[in-house]
């Protein structure tokens, strides 16, 4: 890893040529040759770059980056929060971020550099001597370079499934290039002295093909051999990156002034025996590890709940928007429906700022986000999103099924017929127009049934989350309290208490 000093702070055009660096990325059977300039991945990246040139701006130099003990100016992305006004920051630089994609990428600029830190946050747990020091070296390079990170850790589905990939039970593999078959579970298939080499796949890599590297975590429930956590960058060799297929559309602001602009990509990952230094390696064949991803992913998953209270608030600025449009504002339903839209948003607002305000230090001497309020603001957004843009969508009404072109409002016979009988309330036709079509593009199109998808299935299904919500809140207090006031043994009844709170992990079986 070396330190690019000229790099430091990129622009979004330093880091749209970084992104031209041979990396491997298939779409609809073809190579793609830039990732820049073609239509899969541009849009995304464009609004990436933005968020890298807002770095640049004197307006938000203070949020979008700090000055370093050594007095050099970086990214606040990376920077390791030892304070809670350090945390404040932070949270403060991912509002801003969040507000200029509307709360739509789920993985933007820094939410898996959250995990990164994590891994610092949490660095007592990693014990291997041979990797000491890896952690920290890294979020220094990461610094030093404003590094975008993606980050995978989900396994192709039914991987696991399949009997002679089950665990205890291998097909063999012979040495580095001389595979059989590629293992549908990532796993080390050999083991250097400078490093190691890993083959098979991951699945649901979000913005891995416009990020300049990828954080590698496993699952709970595998083998030693299947158990690494690293990072490289995403033109390593043997990388292949396969992208579904692409949801945004080609520039129309007219009709999709959301989906016009771009989307985060998702990819499955292919590593064809691929080869990580070991200066890259933060842990290796330690498959506990895993279980204690609640509290290292606590970061990212309070990223995750900040966006998610700003795109909530606006949300409830667009449905403000709608009713002011059509003049349903004097209707009690309507106003009755809003209020549960603000509820929402209060409810996730208050969720984030209670993880930053009870935030602890971790033994490593990190101020993480409270975990329980974290992964309760998880459930209570995943829970209720599907109702709130049920919400959205009754009260835009029919306006949404009915858009029209620009060609349609331009043409000179059509045009003045068009806008005489489709005006809004309080807004000229081609307005409303394109009110409902970000309506369409938040709630209906494929671009936002796909951030749909993302919000409710990809952070771990609602189920996994109620589970570990269950193994994570600490009652001890409350059943002790309530044992002394009814007079009953306190030891004896805590104890299940203590021993679910001395775990803190989700229970399954």
């Amino acid at each position: 890893m070396g330190i690019n000093r000229d790099a430091v702070l990129r622009t979004g055009e330093q880091y749209k040529k970084a992104l031209r660096d041979g990396r491997v990325v298939w779409y609809g059977g073809e190579r793609i040759d830039d990732v820049t300039t073609h239509p899969a991945t541009a849009g995304g990246i464009d609004r990436l770059a933005e968020i890298f040139d807002m770095q640049h701006d004197p307006r938000y130099q203070d949020t979008m980056t700090f000055v370093r003990e050594d007095g050099q100016r970086v990214t606040r992305a990376w920077q390791l929060p030892r304070t809670k006004e350090e945390l404040r920051a932070k949270r403060e630089m991912d509002e801003l971020a969040s507000r200029h994609t509307l709360g739509m990428f789920g993985r933007h600029f820094d939410n898996i550099a959250w995990t990164t830190l994590g891994l610092a946050a949490y660095e007592h747990l990693f014990t291997e001597p041979e990797l000491a020091g890896n952690i920290g070296r890294y979020i220094r390079y990461a610094q030093d370079n404003n590094i975008m990170i993606g980050g995978i850790v989900a396994d192709p589905q039914g991987a696991r499934a399949k009997e002679k990939w089950s665990i205890g039970e291998r097909i063999p593999l012979k040495h580095h290039g001389d595979t059989d078959r590629l293992p549908p579970l990532l796993r080390v298939v050999e083991k250097r002295s400078d490093g190691i080499v890993v083959a098979g796949a991951k699945i649901v890599g979000t913005v891995i093909p416009q990020a300049d590297e990828i954080l590698i975590l496993t699952q709970p429930g595998v083998s030693s051999e299947e158990s690494f956590w690293c990072a490289l960058p995403a033109n390593s060799e043997g990388l292949h990156i396969v992208l579904r297929q692409a949801l945004a559309h080609p520039p129309s602001a007219t009709e999709h002034p959301l989906a016009s602009k771009g989307e985060e990509q998702d990819c499955l990952v292919i590593l064809d025996n691929v080869f990580v230094p070991m200066e890259r390696v933060f842990s290796l064949g330690n498959p506990n590890l895993p279980l204690e991803y609640g509290d290292i992913g606590a970061g990212e998953h309070w990223n995750t709940l900040v966006r998610m209270a700003v795109k909530a608030e606006l949300l409830v600025a667009l449905a403000q928007m709608i009713i002011d449009s059509i003049g349903t504002v004097r209707v009690a339903k309507v106003r009755e429906i809003v209020a549960d839209l603000v509820v929402y948003a209060q409810v996730q607002r208050s969720l984030a700022m209670s993880a930053q305000d009870y935030a602890i230090t971790t033994e490593s001497g990190v101020v993480w986000p409270q975990v329980d309020y974290v992964t309760a603001g998880r459930v209570y957004g995943v829970e209720h999103y599907g109702t709130i843009m049920g919400k959205i969508r009754e009260m835009a009404g029919q306006g949404p099924l009915m858009l029209f072109t620009e060609k349609d409002f331009s043409h000179p016979e059509l045009g003045p017929l068009l806008c005489q009988v489709t005006e809004g309330f309080d807004l000229v036709s081609e307005e409303k127009n394109l009110l409902m079509g970000l309506v369409w593009d938040i709630t209906s199109d494929s671009f936002g049934m796909r951030v749909d998808y993302f919000e409710r299935l990809n952070g771990y299904p609602l189920f996994f989350l109620k589970e570990r919500l269950f193994g994570e809140y600490d009652r001890v207090a409350g059943v002790e309290h309530l044992a002394r006031f009814l007079g009953l043994p306190v030891d004896k009844l805590a104890a299940p208490a203590r021993a679910l709170a001395d775990v803190r992990k989700p229970m399954f079986g």
